[in-house]
């Protein structure tokens, strides 16, 4: 994926805010609770099922994993201060809503970026946007 600009917390808020949607609505989609594990260290996070095995991405059809540190375009950027009532994952029901409201903040080199997800629809917002994102719910 290719972000106008390289790598910045922006682009990167703006990737997790796009891989929110992605997952939710493929939750909806397949009528399967999902589940969005962010990692510990702050490196990315996956999307699996159930069983933990992990999903595609309806995009790509690759494995849906984003780890920072394994893919050079986003090498550096970590996430920060994750706010979730579920520990460090996200839960998508089978009809799309999300388990818990999400807060965190993504920090490249001295930038950060903080995004919020509300809890049921999964609508993001970036509050210190640059780029004047704006979720449209799909």
């Amino acid at each position: 994926m290719y972000f106008e600009g390289g790598l910045t917390a922006e682009n990167g808020a703006c990737l997790l805010a796009q891989d929110l949607r992605a997952a939710q609505n493929r939750a909806a989609y397949s009528g399967q609770t999902l589940f969005m594990r962010f990692f510990e260290d702050g490196d990315g996070y996956e999307v699996v099922d159930s069983q933990g095995e992990p999903i595609s991405d309806p995009r790509t059809a690759r494995p849906f994993v984003r780890q920072y540190s394994k893919d050079g375009v986003f090498e550096g950027l970590v996430i920060r201060d994750l706010v979730l009532s579920s520990g460090n994952t996200l839960v998508f029901s089978a009809s799309g809503e999300i388990s818990s409201a999400l807060e965190c903040t993504l920090h490249f080199e001295d930038e950060v970026r903080h995004l919020v997800a509300k809890r049921p629809t999964g609508i993001v917002t970036i509050p210190d946007s640059t780029s004047g994102f704006v979720d449209d719910g799909y």
